[in-house]
């Protein structure tokens, strides 16, 4: 898991692992499983957008990213256990997702793939509106 708090990450990317590697070593490896958490305190939305290379296997291997900092993998296989549900995105396949807001100061990603056919991967981005809260940053 990793985390990313406060002014530093009111803009910023995540990327799926090997993205940025040169062929053939670019490919995200099999069986991972990742988590990133963000929380910038004043934001009231957080634009996420997308680097216009995007290949995630269909139906096998997952990207979601959702609001608040609870997570749940009940919750992304339908079974939800967190009231409310959490506000969530799926993304998979080879086109480039639209650009999307989540209206919170925290937010988080979930990346798992499958056990075979590797694929390029993806590089997110953010943008946070809102005034972040100075003050509460060490």
């Amino acid at each position: 898991m990793e985390t990313c708090y406060g002014i530093r990450c009111r803009r910023g990317s995540f990327e799926s692992p090997n993205f940025s590697n040169f062929p053939p070593d670019n490919v995200y490896p099999n069986n991972h499983i990742q988590l990133y958490l963000l929380y910038i305190p004043g934001a009231t939305e957080i634009l996420f957008y997308f680097d216009p290379i995007f290949n995630i296997e269909y139906f096998k291997d997952e990207l979601y990213i959702g609001s608040g900092l609870q997570f749940s993998y009940a919750e992304l296989n339908g079974r939800s256990d967190l009231e409310p549900p959490i506000e969530k995105y799926f993304f998979d396949g080879n086109q480039k997702p639209d650009n999307f807001t989540l209206r919170t100061d925290t937010a988080w990603v979930s990346f798992r793939t499958d056990r075979t056919i590797q694929e390029r991967g993806f590089k997110l981005y953010w943008n946070t509106i809102g005034k972040c809260l100075w003050s509460m940053i060490y």
